[in-house]
């Protein structure tokens, strides 16, 4: 598991205000196993995997992902237009936000082939629209958002000029 970075484990005892001390009382490891596992100078057993996601609330396979993800990424930026939208993209490997400006009656539909296994959030910045997922409808103004399964039909109609905010993130 050299490729795992535990240390994620120091920041979220941190977070919660314990010690390696507290840690060890509530997991039944010793405090040395604690801070070596949080140090990277260990490689954990899933036991000790399954005692540490437990004290978190955690399952094990979040903790684990966690330390998976615990370096920093840099996003690719771009331009974007998509028809008569336009706007900023940024992208990491499983996450995407699309920022854009859109016209009063414009309507924007979805294009299932982007949404196999993901998620989508709309967040509206500025203006009115209607989001349409599946049969139901929202009208949505600033600061309203609303997060759904991708893979669903869905729409925008822009009631009002607005500044729109989409983000599509896995959920597998």
């Amino acid at each position: 598991m050299a490729y795992l970075d535990f240390s994620i484990l120091r920041t979220l005892r941190l977070k919660r205000g314990l010690s390696a001390e507290d840690i060890a009382k509530t997991t039944g490891l010793t405090r040395a196993t604690v801070l070596k596992v949080e140090s990277m100078n260990g490689n954990p057993t899933m036991s000790t995997i399954e005692a540490l996601a437990k004290c978190f609330y955690l399952t094990p396979s979040e903790l684990i992902k966690m330390a998976e993800n615990s370096s920093c990424e840099k996003a690719i930026s771009s331009q974007m237009k998509r028809g008569p939208v336009e706007g900023q993209h940024v992208s990491f490997g499983d996450f995407e936000i699309f920022y854009f400006k859109a016209d009063a009656d414009l309507e924007i539909v979805s294009d299932p082939k982007f949404h196999e296994h993901s998620r989508e959030i709309f967040y509206v910045i500025k203006g009115k629209l209607r989001a349409t997922v599946g049969e139901e409808e929202y009208e949505m103004n600033a600061g309203d958002a609303i997060r759904f399964k991708a893979l669903q039909n869905h729409k925008l109609l822009i009631l009002e000029d607005s500044e729109i905010m989409m983000m599509h993130h896995n959920f597998d």
